[in-house]
């Protein structure tokens, strides 16, 4: 399968996933999703599922009215909070699937008779 939409397919399980059962859920997904597959693509789908998620609040409910109180606490703008949202998942999300990844071992090239 190509690897653009096996991408898509994770992002949409971390939706689902978030959805059901929590924000927990995205380390677990992207844990197990970096024991074959690179870091990035799971960092990269986290982003892409928690902004769908945030763009689907925003069509049912007032965003911007919570990005601004919760960007006040911060000192921050409420743009700032609609683009953090996103990276804090891509950071949860790169950091697991980077720690399980280091967990697999790789075959070393070899290194001739010693």
């Amino acid at each position: 399968m190509p690897r653009p939409i096996m991408g898509l397919l994770l992002a949409a399980a971390m939706v689902a996933a978030t959805a059901w059962l929590g924000w927990w859920t995205l380390p677990v997904l992207a844990g197990a999703w970096g024991l074959r597959y690179a870091p990035l693509d799971a960092a990269l789908a986290a982003a892409l599922s928690w902004g769908g998620l945030l763009a689907w609040q925003a069509a049912r409910a007032p965003v911007m009215v919570l990005a601004e109180r919760v960007g006040g606490i911060f000192s921050l703008p409420s743009w700032a909070m609609l683009l953090l949202t996103p990276l804090f998942a891509a950071l949860l999300a790169w950091s697991a699937a980077a720690v399980a990844h280091r967990l697999v071992p790789r075959s070393q090239p070899n290194q001739g008779a010693r």
